[in-house]
């Protein structure tokens, strides 16, 4: 049998163990993530992240990535605070896959295109408008 001594002192080793264990799987699969992460970024992202990390290692200034990346000074800043705060997630736009609410319906898009190049080619902007309107309200 153990002494209360040593229980408590295999409690102590087992739980750092298992805090190391968790702290280390943890490591791994904020790297997995990561490299995910740049596996889904374009280009243009990449680029913004290499500056950002160079702003926050000094190897450059804010003022010279803000002319690189044609963006003024405060942008810049924000960029490197949140990449600081958030990491490299802050810089991937958050609804790349998603269409805007008021994204027109292809079907009545293709509709709208063959009407302008065909029925009504010959019309001008404003009387095109109008004549789509109607057809809008009267087919839809």
């Amino acid at each position: 049998m153990l002494s209360s001594g040593m229980t408590s002192y295999l409690f102590d080793i087992l739980s750092c163990y298992f805090k190391f264990v968790n702290y280390f799987l943890l490591l791994i699969w904020e790297n997995v993530i990561m490299e995910k992460l740049r596996y889904l970024m374009t280009e243009k992202e990449l680029v913004i992240m290499y500056i950002i990390k160079s702003i926050i290692e000094s190897r450059v200034s804010t003022k010279n990535a803000a002319e690189v990346l044609g963006l003024n000074e405060y942008q810049i800043k924000h960029l490197k605070a949140s990449v600081k705060k958030d990491g490299e997630v802050f810089i991937v736009r958050k609804n790349r896959s998603r269409k805007p609410k008021h994204t027109i319906p292809a079907k009545i898009r293709d509709k709208i295109v063959f009407l302008a190049l065909a029925k009504y080619k010959s019309t001008n902007y404003t009387h095109l408008s109008e004549l789509l309107r109607e057809f809008i309200r009267y087919y839809y």
